[in-house]
């Protein structure tokens, strides 16, 4: 499962396409209904950041698309044109570089400043907003989530083997 470590290297990969204007595919039929194209194509790329679990890829005019990659989503860089082996969800061509996201179930495009707040804090931050990370911590529903996680992994825990027998 990629972690927030890896979408912060996913982020760093994908610095070089950022001020170039991008091509934009989605092979992937479940991509492709978002048309992501059509909103896309011909835009430059802005920024790429972080954000938490979440890749914010901005591009002029306002849109910034937000990328999840769930279980097993991974973005990829690589030359531009390269044969690909599967469907990629999407893929962001620049001049010589193109990203491709492969098995990347979350994509949604939103006009103007993205509601960070819903996204939660991002632990990777530098520095972490550790206030707000307590805030969530605290809140009912989350600890109830974590205890209930912790008590039914107590209750399914595998026998241990030992020597003993």
């Amino acid at each position: 499962m990629p972690e927030g470590d890896a979408i912060h290297r996913a982020a760093r990969r994908l610095q070089p396409l950022v001020g170039q204007t991008l091509e934009v595919e989605s092979p992937h039929p479940q991509a492709a209904v978002k048309n992501l194209p059509e909103k896309l194509s011909g835009r430059r790329l802005e920024a790429v950041e972080a954000v938490g679990k979440n890749l914010l890829l901005r591009f002029e005019g306002g849109l910034v698309l937000r990328s999840h990659l769930r279980m097993s989503g991974r973005w990829q860089v690589r030359e531009r044109g390269k044969a690909a082996h599967g469907t990629p969800w999407l893929v962001l061509a620049g001049r010589e570089r193109e990203a491709v996201l492969w098995n990347g179930p979350v994509l949604e495009l939103s006009h103007g400043a993205l509601n960070r707040a819903r996204l939660g804090p991002d632990i990777l931050a530098d520095p972490p907003d550790l206030a707000a990370i307590v805030v969530n911590l605290r809140e009912d529903d989350v600890v109830s989530a974590v205890a209930l996680v912790m008590e039914t992994s107590e209750d399914t825990a595998a026998p241990v083997a030992t020597d003993e027998g």
